[in-house]
């Protein structure tokens, strides 16, 4: 009989994904403090923001690796076939970036598509191929990671991201110490560095523990047979959603550096989006406890009133400091932004700090389709958010006198607020379910 669940079983559950993904966020100020400290740093900071927007949109194609784990990683046989299956897509998605990081496709897409300028492309190049050892990196290590998820050991998790953090502080203080970086190029480094250790740690402790009888809760027996066509059908809305969502920050990028003062605005966002991704961060893995968690009515309630109550004190957080001298203090004392930076910074991040009262609902219809295993809403539900997104960011071009920044912050907000009305409209029948004892359970058809 399954245990009942409570708020402190879903708080323990918790605990461990939000200290992965808190300790992960921690290489954003890291990185930034140590880009803020070297030469040139507003173009350098501006460069780190194309980076982590070129390389978000291509390595997001791998991200789903993770839902497919929690979601399909049930049976021994499961397992070993979404093994297989995430190996061959972490390789693709490599080879894509490459084609795109080494070739005269880099110009075309930063220079013509994004609109960067030649200095800011320029300097964001060295750090942008070096991301590339990232590419199969990050998606593997989410396959384990969402296969741990589902077997309860989220502390796994957690301690190896410890090791991560470290790397990450240890490079770029080295890079910083010896300045014979750019700090684009320390950068793409630093986040190179840590994504190639966490997971060869992931993988090597999720392939022992997961080995072991007692290791993971297998589910005895057929319960759910799978075959590669089966996982394309569940994966690809799923890939293709996550990189629609990673062109997010690219067409923010483009936007901004088509509105008045380029560079600065895009050095604003991208110390905004810090502050964002500080607060966002522990708040991010709450998708993973919903599908991995909610089977029943009762569960159901509980995981909510958590994933709501969690965004709304992060909301609460994020606002405060950004409208009190707390977040000023940090990016001055802490960072070393240069105060121009900082000033066009604040308004941004409180535009974005309205993304954590929407987060909570798009979280819960987000986590009841992939646990259904009817993905496709999602990929539906992302083509609005850049739609919308792009409505917004097109009205500010326009308007001509705006901050890139706000503008992108607020483009932002509204793109996801859109998704997450499709994502309930495509739930409605899942959460109707849920609260009638009668069709309690969230269970899809069998995959395969």
């Amino acid at each position: 009989m399954r245990q009942q669940l409570t708020m402190g079983r879903v708080l323990r559950f918790y605990i461990p994904l939000a200290a992965n993904a808190v300790l992960m966020m921690v290489e954003t100020p890291v990185v930034i403090a140590g880009v803020s400290r070297l030469p040139d740093a507003e173009v350098q900071l501006a460069a780190y923001g194309l980076l982590v927007a070129l390389s978000s949109a291509l390595i997001n194609l791998a991200a789903p690796l993770i839902h497919t784990g929690n979601a399909l990683g049930r049976t021994r046989r499961a397992f070993r076939l979404l093994r297989r299956f995430s190996l061959a897509s972490c390789l693709a998605v490599t080879v894509l970036s490459g084609l795109v990081y080494l070739t005269p496709a880099y110009s075309v897409v930063v220079e013509g598509l994004l609109g960067a300028s030649p200095t800011v492309s320029a300097a964001a190049l060295p750090g942008t191929q070096l991301m590339l050892l990232s590419s199969f990196s990050i998606g593997y290590r989410r396959f384990y990671q969402g296969v741990l998820i589902r077997h309860g050991l989220t502390s796994v998790i957690g301690w190896c991201t410890i090791v991560r953090a470290v790397v990450v502080v240890a490079v770029v203080w080295l890079g910083v110490s010896l300045a014979s970086w750019s700090g684009a190029t320390l950068a793409g480094a630093a986040l190179a560095a840590n994504a190639a250790v966490e997971c060869a740690l992931v993988t090597g402790i999720a392939e022992v523990m997961l080995r072991r009888r007692r290791g993971g809760r297998w589910e005895p027996g057929p319960s759910l047979r799978l075959t590669y066509a089966a996982v394309l059908r569940f994966y690809l809305p799923l890939a293709l959603m996550m990189f629609l969502i990673g062109l997010t920050r690219p067409i923010i990028t483009a936007a901004i550096t088509r509105m008045p003062e380029p560079v600065l605005a895009l050095a604003a966002f991208t110390v905004a989006y810090g502050l964002f991704n500080l607060v966002y961060s522990p708040l991010y893995p709450l998708v993973q406890i919903i599908i991995a968690l909610v089977r029943d009515a009762e569960s159901y309630r509980v995981v909510m009133r958590f994933t709501r109550l969690a965004c709304f004190a992060g909301w609460l957080a994020l606002a405060g400091g950004a409208l009190s001298p707390i977040a000023d203090l940090y990016l001055s004392v802490v960072l070393s932004v240069p105060a121009h930076v900082r000033a066009a910074a604040m308004p941004a991040t409180v535009a974005l700090s309205l993304y954590l009262l929407v987060q909570g609902f798009h979280n819960e219809y987000q986590g009841l389709l992939v646990a259904a295993r009817r993905t496709l809403t999602t990929q539906l539900a992302a083509m609005a958010n850049l739609a919308i997104l792009a409505l917004v960011l097109l009205a500010g071009v326009g308007l001509g006198q705006v901050s890139g920044s706000v503008v992108g912050s607020l483009a932002y907000v509204a793109g996801y607020a859109t998704e997450a009305l499709v994502l309930r409209w495509g739930s409605r029948d899942l959460r109707l379910g849920l609260v009638r004892p009668a069709q309690a359970v969230v269970v899809g058809p069998p995959v395969g």
